[in-house]
C-alpha cells in the first residue's frame, strides 16, 4: 500500500455570523404586578463572546489542504526545484487520506502532505512494511503522540505522525529530507489539526460535476469521499469516491503543439501486458484513447479545438487488503468519460 504516494481547488475558511444572545426583559413590580412591556429586546453580545463563536466556528471549516504549508516550508524539502504545479487531491492508494501535491517537471511529486479524514488513523504497520523494501524506519521522539519517518536507501521519504485523533503525513518521491526537517514539517502540521479534517468529506471545486449528480453515483455509488482542484497551473481535477470504486476526472487548456505532442508520447510509450487500447471520436476535433484495463480503465482524449487534454480513471478507493479483485464497471467507465469530455469541450469552448 502507498501510504501518501507520489500524483488545488483552495476552500474558502467558512467564518460564521455571530449568534446574538437573546433574554427576555419585562418590567414587572416587585408585587407581582401586571408587565408594562414584554417584548424580547436582543443584547449586544460582548467583544470576547463574539470572538469565541468565530473561532469555533473556524475549528469546524473545511481545510485548505494547501495551506498548511508555506512556501518557505516546502523549500527546506525540495529547494530551488522549479514548480508547475500545486494541487489538492485524494492519496492514489487510499480516498480517506487528503493530500496535497506540489508537482516539478514531468508531474513528479516534489513534495506531497496531508491529513487522514478519519480520527484515529493508525500507520506504523503499513510504514514498517514499507521499511522491509525501502529503507530505515526511524521514530521521531517530540512528534505528537506517535511519529515515524521512513527514509528510502536512494531517495525520497514518507513521515506519519499522530496527535490524539489526528494524524498528518509528509513525503517526496524524490528528495530526502532530514531528520530535523522532517520532524518541523511534521509538529506545523499537527499545530493546525482542527476538527475541521474530520468533518467535510466531500469538497470539490465548482467547475466539478455535483458528487450527487447521475453522472458520478452511476460509476461509483454514493460518494463517500470527494476533493480536487482548479488552478490555472494544475488545471481542474475532480475525484470521487465510492465504497470500493473511485473516478478521477482532469481536464486542462493546452495548445495544439502540446496537444499533438501529448497523444505521440502515449503512442510511443511502454505497453504494459496485452494492449487493448482503442481510439475513437466522442466529439468532432478530439480523439479519445481508451484502455479497459482490469486494473482500472482510463482514458485520455486529446482535442484540438478548443486545444485542451482530458483524461478520466477508475481505480480502487482503498488499495485493497482483503485479497477481493474488484471488477470495474467498463459501461460504466465508458459513460462517465464521454459525459465528462462533452461537459469540458463545451466549458472551455
Amino acid at each position: 500500500m502507498n501510504l501518501s504516494g507520489v500524483r488545488r481547488a483552495p476552500f474558502a475558511v467558512l467564518l460564521a455570523c455571530v449568534v446574538l444572545a437573546m433574554s427576555g426583559c419585562s418590567n414587572q413590580d416587585r408585587s407581582g404586578g401586571p408587565e408594562e412591556d414584554s417584548r424580547h429586546v436582543p443584547t449586544r453580545p460582548s467583544a470576547a463572546a463574539s470572538d469565541t463563536a468565530v473561532d469555533e466556528q473556524a475549528m469546524h471549516a473545511p481545510v485548505d489542504t494547501c495551506a498548511l504549508l508555506s512556501a518557505d516550508d516546502q523549500f527546506e524539502v525540495i529547494g530551488a526545484e522549479k514548480v508547475t504545479g500545486v494541487g489538492a487531491e485524494m492519496d492514489p492508494g487510499d480516498a480517506r487520506l487528503a493530500r496535497c501535491v506540489v508537482a516539478g517537471n514531468d508531474g513528479v511529486a516534489l513534495i506531497y502532505y496531508g491529513f487522514s479524514q478519519v480520527p484515529g488513523r493508525k500507520f506504523a504497520a503499513d510504514l514498517r512494511r514499507s521499511a522491509d523494501f525501502r529503507g530505515t524506519l526511524t521514530p521521531l521522539a517530540g512528534v505528537g503522540d506517535e511519529a515515524l519517518y521512513v527514509r528510502d536507501s536512494k531517495y525520497g521519504f514518507d513521515a506519519w505522525a499522530r496527535k490524539g485523533d489526528y494524524a498528518v503525513f509528509v513525503g517526496s518521491g524524490w528528495f530526502q529530507g532530514s531528520q530535523a526537517t522532517v520532524q518541523q514539517l511534521l509538529t506545523t502540521l499537527l499545530d493546525q489539526a482542527t476538527p475541521g479534517m474530520h468533518e467535510h468529506p466531500i469538497q470539490v471545486p465548482r467547475a466539478c460535476p455535483s458528487p450527487r449528480s447521475k453522472m458520478v453515483t452511476a460509476a461509483v455509488g454514493e460518494v463517500k469521499y470527494a476533493t480536487g482542484h482548479d488552478t490555472d497551473e494544475a488545471g481542474l481535477l475532480c475525484t470521487y469516491a465510492g465504497k470500493r470504486v473511485r473516478v478521477s476526472l482532469a481536464a486542462g487548456r493546452s495548445t495544439r503543439k502540446e496537444v499533438a505532442d501529448g497523444y505521440a508520447r502515449l503512442k510511443a510509450g511502454p505497453k504494459f501486458g496485452d494492449d487493448e487500447s482503442v481510439e475513437f471520436k466522442i466529439v468532432p476535433g478530439a480523439l479519445t484513447v481508451l484502455e479497459p484495463s482490469v486494473y482500472g480503465p482510463w482514458a485520455s482524449t486529446f482535442a484540438f479545438k478548443p486545444p485542451a487534454l482530458i483524461r478520466a480513471s477508475m481505480n480502487e478507493s482503498i488499495d485493497s487488503t482483503d485479497g477481493r479483485d474488484i471488477r470495474f464497471s467498463q459501461a460504466a467507465f465508458r459513460r462517465v468519460n464521454e459525459a465528462w469530455v462533452r461537459n469540458r469541450i463545451a466549458a472551455l469552448s
